[in-house]
């Protein structure tokens, strides 16, 4: 887990009124095959196929004196696993315990010390969770996703 995560942040330019993910969230460039051929649209529809089982849930975050939350959207099974490897990720940029294809910038975001590279949204993309710190995240993230299964079932038709 955690291995292929695609890193995003909040697109700059106005938001239509119904925002897809991909009218919310520009992906970062992460370097490596793994990331292109397909592999995130096939994560986006898997994640739409089963939003109904989704959640979002908050860890409680400390981090230069102040408390936020990290906010995981995953299905309910994977919370465990997900509580576990953010534990780890609060702590070290390149922990031992996760192996990450491309470097996430977790750990610096979280210690608001990431000067040149900040990062709003990770997307585990062969296990089809998110997590983001702040409610306004966690929740853009829920209307981006719930807008997009709609646009999907749309195309459909």
């Amino acid at each position: 887990m955690f291995y292929l995560t695609q890193t995003a942040k909040f697109r700059e330019f106005p938001i239509p009124d119904l925002p897809s993910f991909d009218d919310t969230f520009k992906m970062d460039y992460m370097g490596s095959a793994e990331f292109e051929f397909g592999a995130l649209p096939k994560s986006l529809h898997r994640i739409c196929d089963r939003l109904d089982d989704y959640i979002i849930y908050a860890f409680v975050r400390h981090a230069n004196y102040k408390v936020d939350y990290v906010y995981a959207i995953c299905r309910g099974d994977q919370l465990k696993e997900i509580d576990d490897g953010i534990e780890i990720l609060k702590r070290e940029s390149w922990p031992r315990e996760i192996q990450f294809k491309e470097n996430i910038h977790f750990h610096d975001t979280f210690n608001d010390r990431a000067e040149d590279r900040h990062v709003d949204l990770w997307w585990e993309i062969e296990n089809d969770f998110f997590f983001c710190i702040g409610p306004e995240s966690a929740e853009a993230l829920m209307e981006a996703l719930r807008n997009t299964r709609t646009k999907f079932q749309n195309s459909e038709d």
